[in-house]
């Protein structure tokens, strides 16, 4: 029987992984969100906004920056090494767009000191 027992453990860690990946891809999706939202508010509202609100945001794109670094390590450890090319190619445009954010605002805000 200890066969059995190694047969259902790991089909355990094959559903805790798949249920992993599940929940880091909805992260993913979340981290996805956000920075949509941040490059419309950066597009349609941010010249508008006082020197705080743009602060405030600038520092929320470095908590994402920090958020997207542990949620790669986390990915590394779930996602099969066929998967990661594609995962890494889709994990850096979301840090470039986080960047051109990040510069957008910085931008805004050196304008402000003026």
């Amino acid at each position: 029987m200890k066969g059995a027992g190694a047969i259902e453990t790991n089909e355990m860690l094959f559903v805790t992984f798949a249920e992993k990946a599940k929940t880091l891809n909805r992260r993913r999706g979340s981290y996805k969100a956000k920075i949509t939202k941040l490059q419309s508010f950066l597009k349609d509202k941010a010249r508008e906004c006082r020197q705080l609100l743009l602060q405030s945001k600038l520092d929320k794109v470095s908590e994402m920056y920090s958020s997207m670094e542990a949620l790669k390590i986390e990915y590394y450890e779930v996602v099969e090494d066929e998967q990661l090319p594609n995962l890494e190619l889709i994990l850096e445009e979301m840090e470039d767009d986080l960047e051109e954010i990040k510069v957008g605002l910085q931008t805004l805000l050196s304008k402000h000191v003026l």
